[in-house]
This record gives structure tokens, C-alpha cells and sequence, in this order.
């Protein structure tokens, strides 16, 4: 939640809310999925601009109509140019995550790997801060393939 007179993006609550500059431009990695997706709902009326990254070109009209001003495409386990993607981002918020099934495939996975590109990608281009939303180890399902 934004509140306009102390320029916080989101918090948990008023009273520990970090003081930092407006945000202009987020970057939402993943926002395809629901996280993500619920992230660009949210944000869109908080920042002036909103850019998804999604591996997938057949979901920008999609990610379009869910708040998000610009569509990059590119794979975050196999990318091409992720600088196009976090130039002139105050902050990405990472939802990347990689699904339980495909931990049975075995790595490379996308919430270790792709992340450290992601967070590398960001640091070469100079944004100020990189926010990874993780639900490893939450649920019933094993975090590990079973052997």
C-alpha cells in the first residue's frame, strides 16, 4: 500500500513503514502467474509505470489488461537481453517461482538460477532495490524431489 505522504510503496503496517522515494517504474518479473498478476493489479494505480516480464509473447495482451504499461519477453534461464527489461526501473519485484512438478525435471530452476540473473541483470543497470517473493518450503508438497 502506498501512503502519498511518506512515499512507501508497500509495508506491512504505518508504523514500520521504510521511508523511501516515489517509485516510477517497477519492474514485475513472473507476472504471469498469480503472484504476479495480483502485484500488477495492485500496483498500477501506485506507480506511474509498470513493466512485466514473462517468458511467454503470447501473454502481453493479457498482462496489458491486468495493469501492466510495458511486456518484456524474455526467459530468465535463457535470456537474451535482460537489460531492456530492468533499464530505468526503480525496483523489481520478483514473483518468479518454479512450480513442483518441474522440481522433479531438475535444475536449472528459475527461482535459483533465474533469480541470480534477474538480481545481476538489475545491479548492472543500477536499480536501487530487488524484492523476491518466495513460497519455498509453504504447504504440503515437498520443497525437494523425492529421490
Amino acid at each position: 500500500m502506498q501512503y502519498p505522504d511518506q512515499g512507501v510503496f508497500c509495508c506491512r503496517n504505518r508504523d514500520t513503514a521504510v521511508r523511501s522515494k516515489t517509485l516510477d517504474t517497477i519492474l514485475v518479473a513472473d507476472a504471469t502467474g498469480t503472484t504476479g498478476r495480483e502485484i500488477l493489479r495492485l500496483a498500477r494505480s501506485r506507480v506511474d509505470t509498470v513493466r512485466a516480464l514473462t517468458r511467454s509473447s503470447d501473454a502481453a495482451a493479457a498482462l496489458h489488461t491486468a495493469g501492466a504499461d510495458e511486456v518484456v519477453v524474455d526467459d530468465l534461464l535463457a535470456p537474451d537481453d535482460l537489460s531492456a527489461a530492468v533499464a530505468d526501473v526503480d525496483a523489481v519485484l520478483s514473483a518468479v517461482g518454479t512450480a513442483p512438478p518441474a522440481l522433479r525435471s531438475g535444475p536449472p530452476y528459475v527461482d535459483g538460477a533465474g533469480n541470480r540473473t534477474l538480481v545481476n541483470a538489475a545491479a548492472d543497470a543500477g536499480v536501487d532495490s530487488f524484492v523476491m517473493e518466495s513460497a519455498i518450503g509453504v504447504g504440503a508438497e515437498p520443497s525437494r524431489p523425492r529421490q
